[in-house]
Parts: structure tokens; sequence; C-alpha cells
């Protein structure tokens, strides 16, 4: 039961940035807990020394792909919404 909870979880996460659609759990951690079936969500603070999201980080379009999206999901800029490869890629590394 566990491991499909958590793909579904997962896929869903992926659909929402693909699609541009929905509200990412970008800077959030979703905990589920099995045993009680219960889930918990913490926010997660930007941390200003990250490379790749960090105050210090080189620019290699990834802000701007982020920006986009979120501008998508807000309903202002669905029709600029990033490519899914940059916009997976920034998702994952500051998650």
């Amino acid at each position: 039961m566990l491991p499909g909870v958590i793909g579904v979880l997962q896929a869903n996460e992926a659909l929402k940035i693909l699609v541009g659609y929905g509200e990412p759990l970008v800077g959030r951690l979703l905990m589920f807990d099995a045993q009680s079936t219960t889930f918990r969500e913490l926010k997660l603070r930007r941390d200003p020394h990250c490379p790749t999201c960090g105050d210090g980080a080189k620019d290699d379009g990834a802000k701007d792909d982020r920006a986009k999206d979120e501008g998508a999901r807000d309903g202002a800029a669905k029709s600029e919404a990033a490519t899914p490869e940059p916009a997976l890629q920034a998702a994952a590394a500051c998650t």
C-alpha cells in the first residue's frame, strides 16, 4: 500500500509541474504516516547558500523558468509557461 500511495503522490506532483496547473509542493515537504493514514505538511526555507537557488547561484535560466511557472499557476502567464525539462530540474534541485 505505501509504495502505491507515495508513487501516486509523486506522479501527481510531476503532472502539476508539467501541465502548469495546481500548486506543486515547492518549498514544502509532505509527510505521510501510513500507520495512522495522516499527512503533515512542513514549510521549508530557502538556503541562501544553495548553489542552485541561493543568492549566489549562477543564472542558467532556471530562475526565469520558475518565475514563469509561478505566473502560470497564478493564471497570469499560462501562455508563457516554461518547458517541462528546466522546470523539473529546478524543482528537483530546490526541494
